[in-house]
Parts: structure tokens; sequence; C-alpha cells
């Protein structure tokens, strides 16, 4: 086997362990590429070789894909630590180069260039003030409201005794103006005396309700019609006289006439002082 060989198979089992492709950094001629595709059709054309491919394939062991995965994991971490090297080399020097653009050369000026910042720190930190004097004014007023509350308590509670010595004055005094206990004999006669009063009041007022009803029931005899009067004195007449013998028609007619006359004379002033007036009265007539 001659050292060509010898190095395409270590760069391969390399390739294969997963750390640099055997042909990094190569390219095949046009000739070589044609080369290979030709082989391939041909290889692929043999049904031995087709088989051999798609009926018993190869696969690695769980041990040969736990190295190359290791392998492959170490190699890419290796990488990416390099990578951040790089990148945070990059950072430190733009910084760098920032900050001595910031603060510029030897009699240069000072250019602002984190205004923006400084404007923004500043209102922060004038936020946090406001916050904190917020906070201190409330507890202030909690504390104020707190003594307000104290006083109004302690004044409710001053009134609140005042009360209760005027009424225990005031009870005081009705105690002492309450009168004493009066004996069996002085009660007897208080009771005599309230029923006495009270005959007194009631003989009163039935003597004036017997004046009243003699007064109205007067008026209502002033008051009665001439023709029931007439016909009530007729009544009487013929059962006062007890005449003997039969008396005509024609001559009672007479006789009633004339005690009708007399009556009328009668009856007028009496009406008139009783306040009916004259027209109603003739009406019964």
């Amino acid at each position: 086997m001659s050292k060509k060989e010898i190095e395409r198979r270590r760069k391969i089992g390399r390739a294969n362990k997963g750390k640099v492709p055997w042909n990094k950094g190569r390219k095949h001629s046009e000739e070589t590429r044609e080369r290979i595709k030709r082989r391939t059709r041909e290889a692929l054309s043999n049904p031995k070789i087709r088989k051999k491919m798609f009926g018993s394939p190869r696969s690695h062991s769980d041990e040969s894909k736990a190295k190359i995965s290791s392998a492959l994991r170490s190699i890419w971490e290796e990488r990416l630590k390099h990578r951040r090297l790089q990148e945070t080399c990059y950072l430190m020097w733009q910084r760098s180069i920032a900050e001595a653009a910031k603060e510029g050369g030897h009699g240069q000026q000072q250019l602002d260039w984190d205004s923006f910042h400084k404007i923004k720190a500043g209102s922060v930190s004038q936020q946090l003030q406001w916050k904190a004097d917020k906070g201190s004014a409330k507890q202030i007023a909690k504390l104020r409201a707190e003594i307000v509350a104290r006083v109004r308590a302690e004044k409710a509670a001053r009134l609140a005794d005042q009360m209760d010595d005027k009424e225990d004055n005031t009870n005081a005094k009705v105690v002492e103006a309450l009168p004493q206990k009066k004996s069996e004999g002085e009660r007897k006669n208080v009771a005599l005396r309230k029923i006495l009063k009270l005959k007194e009041r009631l003989s009163k007022f039935h003597h004036r309700k017997k004046q009243l009803e003699k007064l109205i029931s007067s008026k209502k005899k002033m008051a009665i019609s001439p023709k029931r009067v007439i016909e009530e004195r007729d009544v009487e007449i013929i059962k006062s006289e007890k005449p003997q013998a039969r008396v005509s028609l024609a001559d009672q007619i007479q006789a009633a006439k004339i005690v009708k006359a007399k009556l009328a004379s009668v009856s007028i002033p009496a009406l008139a002082s009783s306040n009916i007036p004259l027209e109603e009265n003739s009406s019964g007539f």
C-alpha cells in the first residue's frame, strides 16, 4: 500500500470521526467529477451492488454513535467559545474607541454623546423623589387624621361626661321636688273632694240641659202651623162641650169659622216673634 493511499484513508477516518472532511480545501477537476458520475451510474446499474446497498445497509453501533456525538459536541463547544471571545474582544475594542471619541483628544472639546442617558437618569431620579415626597405627604396626612380623630373622641367623651352630670343633677332635683307619701285618710279626703266636684259639674250640666230642652220645646210649639193648632183646639172644644141636642152641620161650620178667625188674630204676632215668614204661615190656611 502506497503512502498516498495511507494518507487518504487516514483523512477519511478523521472525517468519519467528525473532525474535518478528508478533502477539505480541495476541489475536483472537471474530469474527476465526470469520472465519479460515470462510475456511480455504472455501479448503480449493477443489480448486485443495488441489492447490497439497499438490502443490507450497515449502520453505526451505539458505541460509535456516542463517540461521534461527543466528538462533535466538543468541537462545536470550542468553536462557540472562540467565536464568543472574538465578539467580546470586538465589543471591548468598539467601546474603547467610543470612549476615546467622547472624551476627545488633547485640546479638543468633549462631546455629550450620552446626553440621552443623562436625561433619562435625571427623569428617573425626579420620579423617585416625587414618589418619596408623595409617600411622606400621605404619612403626614395620616398622622394628622389620627390626631384629629383623637381630639374629637376626647371632646365627645368630655361632652358625654357633662351630659351625665347634668342628668344626675336633674334627677336629684326631681327627687327633691317630689311630694312625700300621703296617709290613707288624706287619700280618702282627696278622692271624696274629686267625687263631689264631679257631681257638682254633672248637676250643672243636667240643669243646663233641661233649660235648653225647655227652650227648644217652646220654640217648636211656637213654630207649629196654625192649622194644626186649630185642629187641636177643635178637638178640645168638641171634647169639652157635651151638647145635649144634635147640632146642625151649618151651625158647626159657622162656629168653626168664628174660632178660626179668633185664633188667626192671636197666632199672627206669635209667628212674627219666632222669625217665621208670613207667606209660609198663610200657606197652611
